[in-house]
């Protein structure tokens, strides 16, 4: 497994180091697990490409060694959408029949971000992501929205991903607000799950109308609970300069692997 995964990265990696060459950052794309297969969306690939970075969807990882294997060749982390989170991270019992848990996924993300954040590499939470990265904080979860948010709007879609359905408000002087220049957007939703307690040192950027956390920043980490990756996959450009500040960030970070 940790031959597998070094080889991929040591690939990508040798495909960008011409001499002379501008170096684009990698950067690694957690994945899903589904039938004994790693799978990751490409909309999230074509995003990072459309922004500037060299994409690598990064396998499942069941050792803290390979993670930080990985992880150390890279500039930049999205931790990706999908599952449900086991509650046991934070201290809680499954809710009931709606939370939905991969617990080999649950194993390599928090694997994954434990190595970002020991190496200092930049993350990028998207959906799950968001609410993983807040989990492994110390941060806790709603497990299921209409069971437990009073006045809850709808927060799942039938509509695809590349369509808004929900308006959020963006908190001023935010991270969000300064690359996006807005007071509120339109995203999409597909989550039953959210952020209830912010872990310490994060802070909230956006919010839905039933009061629901739609996205946090801190110390090199950026999260948002809807999903950029559709509307940039889609060409709606709008949205693109998350990316576009996390490959920014990821290039200085890829650029001190190197020296």
């Amino acid at each position: 497994m940790r031959r597998a995964l070094i080889l991929i990265l040591s690939l990508t990696l040798a495909a960008g180091l011409s001499a002379g060459a501008r170096v684009k950052p990698i950067i690694g794309i957690s994945s899903g697990y589904s039938s004994g297969t790693s799978t990751s969306g490409l909309s999230y690939v074509k995003s990072v490409s459309k922004a500037g970075g060299v994409p690598v969807i990064i396998p499942l990882v069941t050792d803290s060694a390979s993670a930080e294997e990985v992880v150390g060749r890279i500039g930049g982390l999205i931790m990706t959408g999908g599952e449900d989170i086991d509650p046991a991270y934070y201290g809680e019992e499954i809710l009931n029949s709606s939370v939905g848990i991969n617990a080999v996924r649950d194993t390599s993300d928090m694997l994954l971000i434990a190595a970002a954040v020991k190496l200092g590499v930049p993350i990028l939470g998207i959906c799950r992501g968001e609410q993983i990265v807040n989990v492994y904080f110390g941060g806790s979860l709603f497990q299921d929205i209409p069971s437990q948010v009073n006045g809850y709007i709808a927060h799942r879609q039938s509509l695809p991903g590349s369509e808004a359905t929900q308006r959020i408000a963006v908190v001023k002087g935010s991270r969000l607000d300064a690359l996006l220049g807005v007071d509120s957007l339109d995203v999409n939703t597909f989550h039953h799950q959210a952020v209830k307690e912010l872990a310490d040192g994060l802070t909230a950027n956006a919010y839905a109308s039933d009061g629901v956390i739609e996205g946090y920043e801190g110390r090199n980490v950026f999260c948002v609970q809807f999903h950029p990756e559709k509307f940039v996959e889609a060409g709606d450009n709008f949205y693109l300069p998350i990316f576009e500040d996390f490959v920014k960030r990821a290039s200085r970070k890829h650029n001190s692997h190197r020296k």
